[in-house]
């Protein structure tokens, strides 16, 4: 699945008109160069990003109505980073306590 270089973005980044110019600019290259390849199966428009924060969101609705303008068959596809707290909860899940009877 080709991607373009939207990786580790932040909610900042991602809200950001100038980024989101770059990014659609680089994937209209990349659909160009890779749209009719037989193993491309989906676009990806960021990956392990902020994609859960409202900058993120907006960001992925663009790009997916862009790409679609582009290439209205092939899926889209978004890797959101998990939020801080939710990182931590799976590194250190809390310990479970017995209950007394």
């Amino acid at each position: 699945m080709p991607e373009i270089p939207v990786w580790q973005a932040s909610e900042e980044q991602l809200s950001n008109p100038q980024y989101l110019e770059l990014a659609k600019q680089q994937m209209r290259e990349l659909i160009e160069q890779y749209g009719n390849h037989p193993s491309v199966f989906a676009w990806s428009v960021l990956n392990e990003s902020a994609a859960g924060s409202p900058g993120g969101i907006q960001f992925f609705r663009d790009m997916r109505d862009y790409i679609k303008s582009l290439d209205p068959g092939t899926p889209r596809h978004a890797g959101r980073r998990q939020s801080a707290e939710a990182e931590a909860r799976r590194r250190n899940p809390r310990p479970t306590t017995p209950t007394s009877s």
